[in-house]
């Protein structure tokens, strides 16, 4: 299995985030930056003591951080039977990461309809959005 795992500290204002083969981006001084995972899944047949690295960092107002699952990278176009992949998605989100939360939401809605098409949902998709006030 797959994982993000971020504590917010509100108090501290401190961000903790690990991954287990997924990422997450987060948004600071217009720019979206990728959180890079540990390559290791958690269970299954790998090593059950696995040591997995934690990123630290601090946050301020209108910080945004983007947590997702890969449904929404794998997804299939209508046409050419492509996938929306990380890259795609992460310029995607990058040329609206700067819009308030609630539009975000409804630009990336409006992105994954219009990308599929006709097709049909392959996968479950989530993207959780937090705008720090």
């Amino acid at each position: 299995m797959d994982i993000a795992l971020c504590v917010i500290n509100t108090k501290t204002r401190i961000i903790e985030y690990a991954g287990a083969r997924r990422s997450i981006l987060y948004y600071d001084n217009n720019k979206l930056t990728e959180l890079i995972p540990d390559k290791l899944s958690i269970g299954g047949l790998e090593n059950n003591f696995s040591v997995f690295s934690k990123q630290i960092f601090e946050f301020k107002s209108g910080n945004k951080i983007f947590m997702f699952t890969d449904g929404i990278t794998d997804q299939f176009d209508n046409l050419n039977l492509k996938k929306i992949t990380l890259k795609r998605f992460k310029d995607q989100l990058s040329s609206i990461t700067m819009n308030p939360i609630h539009n975000i939401r409804r630009d990336l809605i409006d992105f994954l309809k219009e990308w599929k098409g006709s097709n049909s949902q392959t996968d479950d998709i989530l993207v959780l959005g937090i705008e720090i006030m």
